[in-house]
């Protein structure tokens, strides 16, 4: 960089941070400073390596204003009661970014900086990139843990970051940072956090946890214009040698955001962990998603029941799970895997054969058809699924064949609303 660029890229450093100067949040605003002067190596999303410093500046300047907050607050006789006040110093940090002007709302924002495709220094896309978003702060596990969530602009949204905290030593203790800073092509996705789950102590608030916590994390890759994204499930063991242990568990279904408040929810507790979610269906549609793991010894994870809410969506994960998961899920496997070795696709579509059927002869069996695009000679052949239904979720594929089982001829409508393992209102927080 030339002495002109140099002399710039320092104008550009100190008006972007005159706001902030002399205040704790100059090292923020002077990483912010730094976005707005740089070149994303991602174009496709505003991002780049030089997003860490943001990251890193905004966790440490949150964590220098709540150090000192103690999660129990002693009344007398060694008795203690929960701390409140986090409500209030949470708005207060959102106040403090918004008047030093670092966010797309800041005091001296114009109209639409950060949405408005004509604006100075931005393409034809919607882009926050050189501005943050609001943080969080909540307490999990009976104020145990400390859970702090920092929203930094990209192309299209926020990338958001979640850092959990013990109290130790009169201080909260960094033990997990849940980022994204791989900003490559191909790899990087920015994520809108929709959950963060810790695995229950069981043990008095005051004793310490026998084992470090397990912790699930829920977000999505936000996008512009499209109901369908990608669905981040991130699952840890809490390492007390680093803060950025390898997930046990690293995956991204599909996930259809819709009109429905409903979007995905998750839970924890010491040896499982179950996931809800809406995506995509093998008929073209969306459909309800479970994903339940038992967490054994080593954490070594194992997809127990249920892995449907009913006959039609067990015959829709039958038939793109992997012959792994679906043979504990089949009642004769050797004589099924070899159709579904022929029949299984990651991504497969076709058409129901109508509403599923109940059987005559047993009120827990049911009938499914169902007829995939280019099935043999293209002309769509309909195989039909008998499917055992023990309550409340459990599903077992009792056998396939290319013509309808006798008797399994009693309709039963799927119902108007969807079925769900948890509270509508803990779909979306």
């Amino acid at each position: 960089m030339g002495r002109w660029g140099l002399a710039l890229l320092g104008w550009v450093l100190a008006a972007s941070a005159a706001n902030a100067a002399g205040s704790d949040l100059e090292p923020v605003a002077k990483a912010l400073a730094i976005v707005r002067a740089s070149k994303p190596i991602n174009d496709e999303r505003d991002a780049g390596p030089e997003l860490n410093a943001v990251k890193t500046s905004l966790r440490l300047w949150a964590e220098s204003r709540f150090e000192r907050f103690r999660p129990f607050v002693p009344i007398s006789d060694g008795a203690s009661r929960s701390a409140t006040g986090l409500d209030t110093l949470e708005a207060q940090l959102n106040a403090d970014l918004k008047n030093a002007d670092l966010t797309c709302d800041g005091v001296k924002a114009p109209l639409a900086r950060c949405g408005d495709p004509g604006a100075p220094g931005y393409g034809p896309r919607e882009s926050s990139r050189g501005y943050v978003g609001g943080v969080t702060l909540q307490f999990l596990e009976d104020n145990r843990y400390l859970l702090l969530e920092t929203t930094v602009g990209v192309v299209c949204g926020y990338d958001e970051s979640a850092y959990l905290y013990k109290w130790r030593n009169a201080r909260w203790q960094l033990i997990l940072a849940a980022e994204t800073n791989d900003y490559r092509k191909g790899r990087y996705g920015p994520q809108e956090l929709i959950s963060v789950e810790a695995s229950p102590a069981n043990v008095a608030w005051n004793e310490p946890a026998r084992k470090p916590p397990l912790v699930l994390t829920l977000g999505f890759s936000p996008w512009c214009s499209s109901n369908w994204q990608a669905l981040y499930v991130r699952l840890w063991r809490v390492s007390p040698s680093t803060v950025a242990p390898k997930p046990l568990l690293d995956i991204s279904p599909t996930l259809f955001m819709g009109d429905e408040p409903r979007v995905a929810a998750g839970s924890i507790t010491a040896d499982d962990v179950l996931i809800q979610f809406e995506g995509n269906s093998i008929d073209s549609g969306e459909r309800t998603h479970v994903l339940h793991y038992a967490i054994g010894e080593n954490d070594r994870l194992e997809r127990i029941a249920p892995v449907a809410l009913n006959p039609r969506d067990f015959v829709d994960e039958w038939l793109t799970s992997p012959w792994s998961e679906a043979a504990m899920w089949s009642r004769t496997p050797p004589k099924l895997e070899a159709f579904h070795r022929s029949h299984h696709k990651d991504f497969l579509l076709g058409e129901f054969d109508g509403d599923a059927k109940r059987c005559r002869s047993d009120d827990a069996l049911w009938q499914i058809g169902f007829a995939a695009n280019g099935e043999k000679d293209d002309t769509g052949e309909t195989f039909y699924y008998l499917v055992r239904w023990d309550a409340p979720y459990r599903f077992t594929l009792e056998a396939v064949r290319d013509r309808s089982f006798a008797g399994c001829d009693i309709p039963a409508k799927s119902p108007d609303t969807f079925g769900t393992l948890f509270p509508l209102q803990d779909w979306r927080r």
